[in-house]
């Protein structure tokens, strides 16, 4: 069978959706199963810390056998020789250390093999597993200096780290800014992580180089809540993890965050919202759609989760879109407000079916009748589907056609590697996910942007201040009010 869709879900489903993925981090990595691939993402068994050297090389051995199937490495050699340099390093460091306690040797080769997964630079091949125990601190970056057009996003300075989610211990400081991580500063801690992250290879090179910043801050914000990792880098000592934080207001401060099972609830800044706004009206919904107060001339369609399960509702919000050639409606909805910021894939073939439909409708055809809101979590099938609904408003080339995105750029090309397959390393029992094919959505879909990368024009970049963050206000959103407003 030809496969129509991805099984994978973004770097960062990590945090994509603030409101709904804070609150249950791991449950967010849940992935969508190939219906070739019945092997789902699941934890990582925790007697991994009492595994001997020999152990884990044989573990390293099984994934290098197996990376060798990556279509990737078959056709890139600066590729391929980085993923064997960093299996070899990873060998040499376990053998080094081959007399040193058992959780030493664990720090060693799960912190390896994320290096190694990291070498091939494909977002969607990664370690498919979540860790029971957890430090339990997640940051979120903001600029501290929001401009319109986002002028900051391609830059390391002019940000900060805040804690945007804890345990109940630690509630007090949702909100503080981090200034050091262990004994590094967060400029030096983030740069330290920066190389074991499965980030996309086009954002570490030109044209999307400038892009490379943007995808760290993404998929870092959960990186310290993994023991091993933080342990080999020497950010975390033991069962530990030491912050210097600044409260606003007050002196520098440092807080001790401890192992343990990861938080069944996390304490997360968004709780403090009094008022809710429209965008998160259905929380724990998926895919829903409504007109604003007061505007029965816009609907918006929240879509989360590219899901099958999606389709009663596309079509009910289809069946309010005037056809093209229908003038019976004049008081019709005019134009249509698509939110996939916080969408990191699953099954492509909905959104397809979605923007075909659109396609036919009156707000395909009009200048702005389409606007598509978009994060850097906005991943895999979901950043297909964006171009699958500017396709149908007519995007060809570098040109957007009639819709208009709004938000932040995307962090996958539209040539990228996905559709995963799953394996378990056999004596640690870690599943690890690779893509087994290219997506030549460029060529697929006639949309070639300048960097290969879907984004925004630079007056419709919006980046989100903390303070915005923290009343609820959808900046994205009231940006594609504006814009409709002055139609």
């Amino acid at each position: 069978m030809k496969p129509l869709f991805q099984s994978n879900k973004s770097p960062a489903d990590h945090l994509s959706s603030w409101p709904a993925l804070l609150a249950a981090v791991f449950l967010s990595f849940a992935l969508t199963a190939s219906c070739a691939m019945p092997l789902q993402w699941g934890d990582i068994p925790p007697d991994i810390d009492g595994l001997s050297a020999e152990k884990w090389l044989g573990d390293l051995d099984t994934l290098k056998t197996e990376m060798q199937k990556h279509p990737k490495l078959g056709v890139d050699a600066v590729t391929f020789t980085a993923f064997n340099a960093a299996i070899a390093e990873t060998k040499a460091n376990l053998s080094a250390a081959a007399t040193s306690d058992l959780q030493e040797l664990a720090d060693i080769a799960v912190a390896g093999i994320q290096k190694s997964l990291a070498a091939i630079g494909d977002g969607h091949t990664r370690i498919n597993a979540s860790s029971q125990m957890v430090f339990p601190v997640i940051l979120k970056f903001f600029p501290d200096n929001p401009s319109p057009g986002g002028s900051d996003i391609e830059t390391s300075s002019g940000w900060s780290a805040r804690i945007a989610a804890t345990d109940a211990a630690h509630q007090e400081n949702l909100g503080a800014i981090v200034k050091k991580i262990g004994d590094k500063n967060i400029a030096e801690a983030v740069e330290t992580i920066s190389a074991y992250l499965s980030l996309e290879s086009a954002v570490r090179v030109s044209p999307a180089q400038g892009l490379f910043h943007h995808a760290v801050r993404l998929e870092i914000m959960d990186a310290l809540t993994d023991p091993w990792l933080m342990r080999f880098l020497g950010l975390a000592n033991g069962t530990t993890l030491e912050m210097t934080i600044q409260e606003e207001g007050q002196s520098a401060s440092t807080i001790t965050f401890t192992l343990g099972e990861r938080p069944t609830q996390w304490v997360r800044v968004l709780d403090s919202i009094t008022e809710t706004p429209f965008t998160r009206s259905h929380p724990g919904t998926s895919f829903w759609h409504g007109s604003p107060p007061g505007r029965e001339d816009i609907v918006y369609f929240r879509y989360d989760d590219c899901s099958a399960s999606a389709r009663p509702v596309m079509d009910e919000l289809l069946a309010v879109l005037p056809d093209k050639n229908d003038d019976k409606e004049p008081s019709s909805p005019s134009h249509l407000i698509v939110d996939l910021r916080y969408n990191s894939g699953g099954d492509s073939r909905p959104g397809m079916y979605f923007a075909r439909s659109l396609a036919g409708k009156k707000v395909s055809a009009v200048q702005g009748g389409v606007i598509i809101l978009v994060s850097g979590a906005t991943y895999s099938s979901a950043m297909m589907n964006v171009a699958d609904i500017m396709k149908a408003c007519g995007a060809v080339g570098a040109s957007t056609g009639t819709s208009i995105l709004v938000g932040e750029p995307l962090i996958e090309p539209l040539r990228h590697y996905g559709e995963i397959r799953r394996f378990t390393l056999p004596n640690s029992g870690i599943i690890i996910g690779r893509s087994t094919r290219l997506w030549k959505y460029d060529e697929t879909t006639g949309i070639r942007p300048a960097r290969g990368v879907l984004e925004p024009v630079t007056e419709n970049i919006v980046v989100q201040s903390f303070d915005d963050y923290a009343k609820g206000c959808d900046t994205a959103f009231e940006r594609a009010l504006y814009i409709i407003g002055q139609d």
